[in-house]
C-alpha cells in the first residue's frame, strides 16, 4: 500500500502543477516514471503555504492512473482527483539476429535492453533465463521483442515413450510402468497410461523417462 508523501512549499497558483507533480513522483515506486499530470481542476488563487498529498488509486501503475489529492491551503482542505500518466521502466529481451520458427534460443541470439511503456498489456520477457534453450514458435526479425507466447519449451517426452509413473501419498511411495500419450517439456502436465491399471492419469514431467502422477 502506498503511503502519501506530504511536501510543504510556499506556492503561487501557477505552481500548482509543479506541486502536484512533485508530490506524485514521491508517491511512485522507483521502476516507474511520471510523464504528466492531467485533469487538474481550476482552484481559487491563494498565496498561503500549501501542503499536497497525492495517492495513486490503482494497483497497476502504468498508463493513465487515477490519483486522490488532498490539498491544504491555509486552514482550508480541498480534496479532488487527478490523472497521472505513468510509464513503466523494465528490461526486455530482443533478438540480436533474424530467427526462424523452430530455432533454439542461445545467449548469442539475444540482448537485454531497457524499455519504457505506458501500455498495460502483455509484458515482454525481461529475463534471459526464461528464453535460453527454448524455441521460437514463428519467424521473427532482428530486434524483435520476445513475448512469453513467442517461445515454447522443447519436449523431452513424446507420445508412446515409455515412462516410469511415480505416485506419492503422504509417506507412501509407489511406481508403475507407463506410456506417454502426449509430448511434454520438463514441468508440463501430460496424459499417461498406467500400464498396470490400464487407466489414463495426469502426470507432471520430471525428466525424459519419469513422470509424477498428480493427486
Amino acid at each position: 500500500m502506498l503511503i502519501p508523501m506530504f511536501i510543504l512549499l510556499a506556492a503561487a497558483p501557477s505552481d500548482l502543477d509543479l506541486l502536484l507533480r512533485a508530490a506524485a513522483e514521491r508517491s511512485l515506486p522507483d521502476d516507474v516514471r511520471l510523464v504528466s499530470v492531467a485533469s487538474v481542476p481550476k482552484l481559487p488563487k491563494s498565496t498561503a503555504p500549501v501542503d499536497v498529498a497525492v495517492t495513486p488509486l490503482a494497483r497497476r501503475l502504468v498508463g493513465r492512473v487515477p490519483a486522490k489529492v488532498e490539498l491544504r491551503i491555509g486552514d482550508r482542505t480541498l480534496r479532488f482527483q487527478i490523472v497521472l500518466v505513468v510509464e513503466q521502466i523494465y528490461s526486455v529481451v530482443r533478438l540480436a539476429r533474424a530467427a526462424r520458427k523452430g530455432d533454439i534460443i542461445a545467449s548469442a541470439d539475444v540482448v537485454v535492453e531497457q524499455a519504457r511503456s505506458v501500455d498495460a498489456l502483455e509484458r515482454p520477457i525481461g529475463d534471459l533465463a526464461l528464453c535460453l534453450g527454448k524455441r521460437l514458435r514463428s519467424d521473427a526479425a532482428a530486434g524483435s521483442t520476445l513475448l512469453p507466447r513467442d517461445l515454447e519449451a522443447i519436449p523431452i517426452v513424446h507420445p508412446k515413450d515409455p515412462v516410469r509413473v511415480t505416485m506419492k501419498s503422504g509417506a507412501l511411495f509407489a511406481s508403475a510402468p507407463g506410456e506417454a500419450q502426449q509430448a511434454g517439456a520438463r514441468g508440463d502436465t501430460i496424459r499417461v497410461i498406467n500400464l498396470l491399471s490400464s487407466k489414463i492419469v495426469l502426470a507432471r514431467v520430471l525428466d525424459a523417462t519419469s513422470v509424477e502422477m498428480l493427486p
